[in-house]
């Protein structure tokens, strides 16, 4: 057959608009925000207004194609009841001035509209997802109260998370630990250590693996940042009714400022129940810094405290 005999097939620009949303909403689960992207920057005609069917308060007008499609995969999961793996629903998210559909949906894939305190999520899920940097400091450094206040007033949403750096560690036993301050050299290997460190990029001895952030919480930054008990507070014993999304903040002023998935609190200056009694509700989700002339730096990272000297643990706080 001649070349000229050949008819091309017709580009996906040249489909129908409703049938080329309906392409866009199978993008299999996970990718969906690269693949609108891409097409976006392939075909202008992906990148122009949609001219979809005018429909009486059509939502879509003024949106081009992957937008729409992203709005859509966005409204199909906010109205699932769960994550379509069986764990915490979803939270809902409002779009800043400037934030397309695509924004959330990307907020969505990488994990980060699930609904509470959230565990091991990688430092690329918050640094690509539009979250600005406002403060980060190793948890040696005594946090101020004006640290935190480097969140601009026009912030809608403050992010807190603690992020191990230091290289991986393998836990020991007692009697590990008593040869080897005996010997001086010897060190004994734990076949059930710890696999949720991650060893920091550029570890020798094979590929460096992305660091994960502990654990991380955020909120309305009116939720966040709110001081919830005054100086005249004497500590110990108490709960806080400062709720957003399944997420309990405090902040004691000139004391300490965290979370918890918990209400009850035991700030002895930090959240101190698990060193206090050795029993708290949900350790694993409570985070708990020092603040001003009290601190002794960030103090506990979930199950992990008296960190006030540790440069291996760092502190942060994102915005957006």
């Amino acid at each position: 057959m001649a070349d000229e005999d050949v008819v091309p097939g017709p580009s996906l620009a040249s489909i129908d608009p409703e049938l080329q949303l309906l392409i866009f909403q199978s993008f299999r689960r996970g990718c969906a925000t690269a693949c609108l992207c891409q097409l976006e920057k392939t075909c202008k005609a992906f990148s122009t207004v949609a001219q979809l069917p005018s429909r009486a308060g059509n939502e879509d007008e003024g949106l081009s194609l992957p937008e729409i499609a992203a709005r859509l995969l966005m409204a199909r999961a906010l109205a699932l009841p769960v994550r379509p793996d069986g764990l915490k629903p979803f939270r809902p998210y409002e779009r800043g001035p400037g934030e397309g559909h695509k924004y959330a949906l990307n907020l969505l894939e990488r994990g980060l509209l699930t609904r509470g305190v959230l565990h091991n999520v990688p430092e690329s899920a918050v640094e690509r997802t539009g979250w600005k940097l406002a403060y980060s400091e190793p948890y040696c450094h005594r946090t101020q109260a004006s640290d935190l206040e480097r969140v601009p007033a026009s912030a809608r949403y403050v992010l807190v998370a603690a992020i191990f750096v230091g290289p991986e560690r393998r836990d020991e036993g007692f009697a590990a630990r008593a040869v080897r301050t005996v010997f001086g050299r010897l060190e004994l290997a734990n076949p059930f250590a710890s696999t949720s460190t991650t060893p920091a990029r550029g570890a020798a001895g094979g590929a460096a693996e992305e660091r994960r952030y502990r654990l991380l919480a955020w909120g309305r930054r009116e939720s966040v940042l709110k001081v919830t008990h005054s100086e005249q507070f004497a500590g110990m014993g108490s709960r806080s009714d400062n709720e957003d999304e399944g997420v309990y903040w405090y902040r004691w002023a000139r004391s300490s400022f965290g979370f918890s998935s918990h209400p009850d609190l035991w700030l002895y200056l930090a959240d101190a129940g698990i060193k206090q009694h050795g029993f708290e509700e949900r350790p694993d989700d409570r985070l708990s810094w020092n603040l001003d002339s009290r601190s002794t730096g960030g103090w506990r990272a979930g199950r992990v405290y008296d960190l006030g000297d540790s440069t291996e643990w760092v502190k942060r706080v994102y915005y957006r």
